[in-house]
């Protein structure tokens, strides 16, 4: 990124004209740098994560995606331990971040429900989907985090049929 935002100001100083492309690319770096100040930023756990949630669902709903959560207010989600909360909080966060990057989803439902103590979240939005679903960097991470407090993760996606993704632990 450091080299975009060099990129950007050498062109700045070596033309008089504005140009379009160049507001472009001013803008993806703001995106980019947003992004990364976002997903480093300290999650607030305890008894404000539920409110905290959903005011991460209420940064990624815009007039182009509407996201929807279901179940929320019934699985007592402040009660999980600090540690599956970051989990929690990391993995949508990662979901969502992906989805405004990639799938064009004008939808995202996440639903939370509990089964036999068992916290279930599952993602689904109608984006574009892909093909070949391969698990690598951001989606790796996100098993690697799920992994952490014994659960599993699951992703499913098909072009044009938008991406889904499911994962569960122990409360």
């Amino acid at each position: 990124m450091a080299n975009d935002v060099y990129a950007v100001m050498n062109t700045l100083q070596n033309t008089s004209i504005t140009d379009e492309r160049l507001l472009t690319r001013v803008e993806k770096i703001y995106a980019q740098t947003r992004d990364i100040s976002h997903e480093n930023s300290p999650v607030l756990t305890g008894e404000h994560f539920e409110s905290f949630l959903k005011q991460l669902f209420l940064d990624f709903t815009n007039d182009r995606c509407k996201v929807i959560h279901k179940g929320l207010q019934e699985v007592s989600i402040n009660q999980l331990a600090k540690e599956k909360q970051i989990v929690v909080y990391r993995a949508l966060q990662e979901l969502l971040v992906n989805m405004k990057k990639y799938s064009e989803a004008t939808l995202v439902l996440i639903t939370f429900s509990v089964e036999k103590n068992k916290l279930s979240i599952a993602y689904q939005d109608n984006g574009i989907g892909v093909e070949n679903l391969s698990v690598k960097n951001g989606l790796q991470n996100m098993e690697i985090r799920i992994k952490s407090v014994g659960g599993f993760i699951t992703f499913e996606s098909k072009q044009e049929k938008g991406f889904q993704a499911k994962f569960q632990f122990k409360k």
